[in-house]
């Protein structure tokens, strides 16, 4: 929906969903989901990517413990905590 500059005024808050919608993301947390998990070798990655690729929708915070179990890691609050700030780290960078 195209909002003029006249209709955003009448509003008190406005919300911009920048990631994804207005910054195109998905290839980005793609390498970034890559990078972190490289270590564990391409066939993982690969798996890791792919899933990503298929599941854009869903958070990190449901894709990193299923990638943690996929490496052979407990996925307790510790590792995802770990693996979620590695994550944002590559993202923004």
């Amino acid at each position: 929906m195209k909002l003029s500059r006249v209709q955003l005024q009448s509003y008190e808050i406005v919300f911009w969903d920048f990631d994804g919608v207005i910054k195109e993301s998905l290839e980005v947390k793609g390498s970034a989901f890559q990078e972190i998990f490289c270590d564990y070798g391409k066939k993982i990655g690969t798996r890791i990517v792919t899933h990503h690729y298929n599941n854009g929708g869903i958070s990190r915070y449901k894709k990193i413990p299923l990638y943690l179990q996929w490496c052979g890691l407990d996925p307790n609050n510790k590792n995802i905590e770990i693996f979620s700030s590695k994550f944002s780290e590559k993202v923004i960078k």
